[in-house]
């Protein structure tokens, strides 16, 4: 026949696990808020980056500025004068 009366260093060994059971889960559940917080965030920034991108382009007017050298000497012969016209 089973005793079913808990002894006092039952009851306490009980209790010891019962804490240790929930300090696990509160520390889960603190993990479990930072991730959230840190994946709201870096959705938030990219949101931020990406409508900033989009602004860019749009006051740009979709032009990409590229910068060419120009050199002080004139260029020879006709070919080339007129590449160097269809350039800029």
């Amino acid at each position: 026949m089973l005793n079913m009366s808990m002894t006092l260093q039952d009851q306490s060994i009980a209790d010891d696990r019962m804490r240790g059971e929930i300090a696990v889960l509160l520390a889960e559940t603190r993990q479990i808020s930072v991730n959230t917080f840190l994946a709201s965030a870096l959705a938030a920034a990219a949101l931020i980056a990406g409508t900033a991108a989009l602004v860019r382009l749009f006051f740009q007017g979709g032009r990409v500025h590229v910068h060419t050298h120009q050199s002080n000497t004139k260029p020879h012969g006709r070919i080339a004068r007129l590449m160097l016209h269809l350039v800029a």
